[in-house]
Order: structure tokens, then C-alpha cells, then sequence
């Protein structure tokens, strides 16, 4: 007899493409409540990894205090998560946060910036979302990083660059786009010359 897999229930088939596991996106509102609710140090370096730079859970995690000051410097942040690596231009107020921090930090060029492990980082966003009644997490904050540029405007290619996706067939199950978006789409389309050819004679 056929067994349902028990992960079947945590699939979306209306997403366009690969099925995806069940998660979340915060609306631009939400994105701002974030944004502008109180932060420490080192809640707001994980925050604004995640929101401004689109940075996978792990990868605030591994930055090396050089790693901070080399970004101020060239104005580029470099990630890593295992066997893949981007750069990515650093957002003005993630710059403004890593001075900050540096600037209370006693740590050697060589330490960890945050010295904390994942499950604490988990914790901590976590913390902060509570304070304001929205579900945070890594990859919530990665993936609405990604809809909120494809919102702005920005090409589907730029968009998975920035992931560091290596196709963007992935970025797409990132931004989680269904079949009301694609209707939503064609309806912004305005071809005002219709109009006046449907107001002629019928030949």
C-alpha cells in the first residue's frame, strides 16, 4: 500500500517549478518593523546580514573580525558557505552597524566577529521577533531579501548573482512566485493604443 512521505504536507505544489518546503516572506511592512525596532550590536549585524545583504545563516557566523574591517575598507563583504563564495557591495547601514561593532570590540584581527554558534544565532533573531510579533528566521530574512529586490524592479539574473545561486532556477523557488503573481503580472501590462483600434469599425 502506498505511504504518503511525512514531509509531503510541508510542500506548496502551487509554486511555480520545483516544490518547495514550506516557509515564509515578510511583506515590505514588516521589513521596516524590522528594520527600525531596537537592536543591539549584535542583533543588528545578524538582522541586517540577512534583510540588507541577503546572507545565508551561517555566513554572518564565520566572518573573521579582519573579514569586517576589509569590508569597511573596500566597501565589498565577502561570504562563504561551504564550497561557495560571493562578494557583494556592502548596504550603508550594514556598514554603519560593522563600524559600530568594531568600534566596541576588543577582539583580535583574527577572532570570530561574533564568536557565537548557530543555535545562538537562531536564538537571537528569534528573540527579536518576538519583541515585535513576527516570525524571524535565517532563511526568511534571505528569501525576503530576494523578493524585495525582485519588488524594486531588479532583473531575476542580478537577483540570483547576489544569492549566490549558480542558476536561477533555485532563485526562483526563493522567491516563491505562484500563479496570482504571474496573473497579477500580465495585468500591469498598458498598451493605450488598443483602445483606439477597438474604437473603429469592424472590417
Amino acid at each position: 500500500m502506498f505511504m504518503e512521505h511525512p514531509l509531503a504536507g510541508k510542500f506548496r505544489p502551487a509554486i511555480i517549478g520545483r516544490p518547495r518546503y514550506r516557509v515564509r516572506w515578510l511583506t515590505p511592512e514588516e521589513i521596516d518593523r524590522v528594520l527600525s525596532t531596537p537592536m543591539d550590536l549584535r542583533e543588528a549585524v545578524l538582522v541586517t546580514m540577512g534583510l540588507l545583504q541577503g546572507a545565508r545563516p551561517c555566513e554572518p557566523l564565520r566572518l573573521t573580525v579582519r573579514d569586517a574591517k576589509r569590508s569597511l575598507e573596500t566597501g565589498r563583504i565577502r561570504f562563504v558557505a561551504k564550497r561557495k563564495e560571493r562578494s557583494v557591495k556592502l548596504h550603508p547601514e550594514t556598514r554603519l552597524v560593522l563600524m559600530k561593532y568594531l568600534e566596541r570590540s576588543e577582539k583580535p584581527d583574527d577572532a570570530l566577529l561574533l564568536g557565537i554558534k548557530s543555535c545562538r544565532a537562531w536564538g537571537i533573531l528569534q528573540g527579536v521577533g518576538k519583541r515585535i510579533g513576527i516570525k524571524l528566521e535565517g532563511h526568511t530574512m534571505r528569501r525576503s531579501y530576494s523578493k524585495m529586490l525582485l519588488l524594486k524592479g531588479v532583473r531575476l539574473e542580478y537577483i540570483s548573482k547576489l544569492l549566490g545561486h549558480s542558476d536561477t532556477v533555485t532563485t526562483m523557488g526563493y522567491l516563491g512566485l505562484t500563479d496570482e503573481d504571474v496573473d497579477l503580472a500580465v495585468g500591469l501590462i498598458e498598451v493605450p493604443h488598443v483602445r483606439t483600434i477597438t474604437t473603429g469599425p469592424v472590417i
